[in-house]
């Protein structure tokens, strides 16, 4: 297998429009690997889309990928939906009239959310623009010789508001022995106790840090404390599920790290194999 991160960062892209942080600013000079597009990989394997931010047309154009078989979400998020407009850019033939539908793999829950929440979404159905491929929690599909099982994370309270979500994914990719657990976003909510140990990779969100980078310490009753793992205790679940490699992703600006400080906690972190992601990046497993 091979996946491409297309873009490593959070719930804003690096750097953020305005922000004149000291990440952001650095960002803007040097561009990537300090810069960061919205979450989105893609398995080239099948030309598979998974995710779609906002900066999505960019960042493919960005990578060279001319092909998109197929598009797979995590959740309706706004970091990971709100660049569903690539559907009708690789779609839809405007001079002549002409539709011609991505494959959209999702399950029924999944699938109201996104309708409901996205004007879009439904828009490109009714136009032709989607072909809908139905999936069940837990239940294994296959594209090309890949073995693809949405994992359903337990419900998880929206941010600050009391809100609670019924509808986040996570995937297991597997080939040839070979097994890929893919959780962007909402860690804390995977089911852990449902998942058989043994990964030859995990794609992991970054867990929060107890200081955001410039010396101001997290509050005690911040929101993110209970949404994220804090940092260590990612490491503690990275043992349990015998991970061999770990990508994390989903890097945030807020946390006030750089590419150079992410290189740096590899390092003092190398018995655990974790690599931080920049965009751009491949992993072949």
């Amino acid at each position: 297998m091979k996946i491409r991160i297309l873009g490593s960062g959070g719930t804003f892209s690096i750097p953020r429009a305005c922000c004149i942080c000291s990440v952001c600013v650095e960002a803007r000079q040097k561009g990537v690997p300090y810069a960061r597009g919205g979450p989105s990989v893609f398995l080239e394997d099948v030309r598979l889309l998974i995710d779609a931010p906002d900066d999505l047309n960019l960042l493919i154009n960005r990578e060279g990928i001319m092909q998109i078989d197929g598009i797979m979400f995590t959740h309706w998020h706004g970091d990971h939906t709100y660049g569903i407009r690539i559907i009708e850019r690789i779609g839809r033939d405007i001079i002549n009239s002409r539709y011609f539908p991505t494959n959209v793999y999702i399950t029924d829950d999944l699938h109201n959310d996104l309708s409901s929440m996205d004007m879009c979404f439904k828009f490109y159905e009714n136009l032709g623009l989607v072909n809908l491929v139905r999936l069940m929690d837990g239940e294994a599909f296959r594209l090309g010789n890949i073995d693809i099982t949405p994992v359903k994370l337990k419900p998880a309270r929206f941010g600050e508001i009391n809100f609670y979500e019924q509808s986040i994914y996570a995937y297991i990719f597997e080939e040839s022995g070979k097994r890929v657990l893919f959780c962007p976003d909402h860690m804390t909510q995977l089911p852990i106790e449902d998942i058989e140990p043994g990964f030859d990779a995990s794609f992991f969100e970054c867990g929060y840090f107890e200081n955001f980078g410039n010396g101001e310490l997290m509050p005690k009753d911040h929101w993110l404390r209970w949404r994220l793992l804090p940092f260590d205790r990612q490491l503690e679940l990275i043992d349990e599920l015998k991970s061999k490699m770990t990508i994390i992703c989903h890097l945030e600006d807020v946390w006030g790290r750089n590419y150079d400080d992410y290189l740096r906690l590899e390092q003092q972190n190398r018995s655990k194999n974790i690599t931080f992601a920049i965009d751009g990046m491949i992993v072949e497993i």
